[in-house]
């Protein structure tokens, strides 16, 4: 019964490689004897790196440099809780984070994925999303209301991948960060009220790249 699972679900992955080659591409590689792995770093005196905490500190001043640095955004005492009216008046509709809305979401998400710092899986997250999408629609709209995110959406776990050239260079290797589900549950949901916003009151030009 295993072996024939293991033959229905390669081929499922084999059927499913035109619209989804990137999950066929991630079972060969899992299937690969050596592993692609964070060799020894050279440090900036020539030196090598001699455990895994020298390299994990190399490669964070590395990244370091290509972050963008954001000012952080603190509420006054009297923006913390706004007063329910703010939806009324928002352009993006009072029916912002609506229950059926998240309910949406969590079921368009990809099983697959990996959780962030916070450990809830996506699977978690589709497999319950009725019990989930009320919740999680209240915690959205108080987090638009009050201005603030939790802190574990604040945190990210950082995996280098390797691009090309030396591996013992750490700027040869490109920060992929893993954040929370959540958050960008609602990040998404966000920023298709933003740019159906924009798109309605012609704010895009024809000519503007990407839209």
């Amino acid at each position: 019964m295993v072996r024939k699972d293991h033959h229905t679900y390669t081929k499922t992955i084999l059927s499913s490689f035109k619209d989804n080659p990137k999950r066929f591409y991630g079972y060969i590689r899992n299937l690969q004897i050596v592993k692609c792995q964070v060799t020894q770093l050279e440090k900036s005196d020539g030196k090598s790196t001699s455990n895994d905490y020298e390299a994990a500190e190399l490669l964070c001043k590395s990244f370091e440099q290509i972050f963008t640095s954001e000012a952080e955004f603190c509420p006054s005492d009297s923006d913390k809780f706004l007063p329910s009216s703010i939806f009324s008046a928002s352009p993006f509709g009072s029916n912002l984070f609506d229950e059926s809305e998240v309910l949406n979401k969590l079921r368009m998400l990809q099983s697959d994925k990996s959780p962030g710092p916070d450990g809830i899986h996506p699977h978690y997250l589709k497999s319950c999303a009725h019990a989930l999408a009320k919740p999680l629609s209240l915690i959205f709209r108080c987090s638009y209301d009050t201005g603030a995110l939790p802190t574990d959406w604040k945190l990210a776990n950082i995996s280098p991948v390797f691009k090309k050239g030396s591996r013992s260079d750490p700027s040869n290797y490109r920060p992929i960060s893993l954040t929370s589900v959540p958050c960008k549950i609602m990040e998404s949901i966000l920023k298709e009220r933003i740019v159906g916003f924009i798109e309605s009151s012609n704010g895009f030009n024809k000519f503007q790249h990407g839209f």
